[in-house]
């Protein structure tokens, strides 16, 4: 059984050419499985399961939807629990450090790098 999806405009001429044999007063296949009885079952199979898997694709985007509203707020309240332990504890705490945060005696600024001084014309570069 193939894997790949067969596109929805090979899929509409199908069930146009099913429609189109059942206007066919005189087709009568050889092989039963190839009535338009059996073609009609088979299309409406198609179209229910294709319904089903509609609604679950509705209802997985909306439990994504969902999930992701939920993450947001989780982590805006974890920001704002943070902000409230530097402002509880002091931001040089280890309250602060137990979360995962830089105490701010640690953390250390950026230092400006000192001029070289060219020892043939004793000027900065």
């Amino acid at each position: 059984m193939a894997k790949s999806r067969i596109s929805s405009g090979v899929l509409n001429d199908d069930t146009q050419i099913v429609d189109a044999i059942g206007e066919m007063d005189d087709y009568k296949p050889f092989d039963t499985t190839l009535s338009y009885e059996s073609l009609n079952t088979a299309k409406q199979t198609m179209l229910a399961k294709q319904a089903i898997e509609d609604s679950a694709n509705r209802a997985a985007r909306a439990a994504r939807d969902e999930a992701v509203d939920a993450e947001l707020e989780f982590h805006d309240l974890i920001t704002k629990s943070k902000t409230a332990i530097k402002g509880q504890y002091g931001a040089d705490s280890k309250q602060v450090q137990a979360i995962g945060l830089k105490r701010k005696s640690e953390i250390t600024r950026g230092r400006r790098k000192a001029n070289e001084v060219s020892l043939s014309n004793g000027k900065a570069t």
